[in-house]
């Protein structure tokens, strides 16, 4: 089983998140979607990866594109341990840790990367883009 952790939270306000009016990056208005959703669908149409814990904010559109939902904290490190702890619960043989802001991901980019991170570091427990 290879798990897929999105992280989309962040507590870093800046002059272009303020004038939209959203807490993270990851929330931007792109084209009617919040970014982040584009990520999700991405990750979601991976035939890699069997399950997805979305770390951000709750939007209820984005509902249907992860398995398990987490609450942002205050940090990178906070979020990412609270994501990590999560996805071992699935006992998975791999995790793929993922970005909220990557626009242009595709399904297909991350099963590139997935199956050439098997290849070339087999052993390894953690993949990270």
């Amino acid at each position: 089983m290879i798990v897929a952790v999105l992280l989309a939270g962040s507590n870093k306000q800046d002059a272009l998140l303020v004038e939209q009016g959203v807490s993270s990056k990851a929330q931007l208005d792109i084209a009617g979607k919040p970014l982040v959703q584009y990520v999700l669908e991405a990750v979601k149409h991976a035939n890699t990866i069997d399950k997805v814990i979305y770390l951000g904010q709750s939007v209820e559109v984005l509902n249907v594109f992860y398995d398990e939902h987490l609450e942002a904290g205050n940090d990178i490190t906070t979020n990412m341990q609270t994501a990590l702890r999560a996805a071992l619960r699935y006992k998975p043989e791999k995790i793929v840790v993922v970005s909220g802001d990557l626009l242009w991901l595709t399904g297909e980019d991350i099963d590139a990367f997935v199956q050439a991170a098997i290849q070339e570091v087999p052993d390894a427990a953690l993949v990270y883009p």
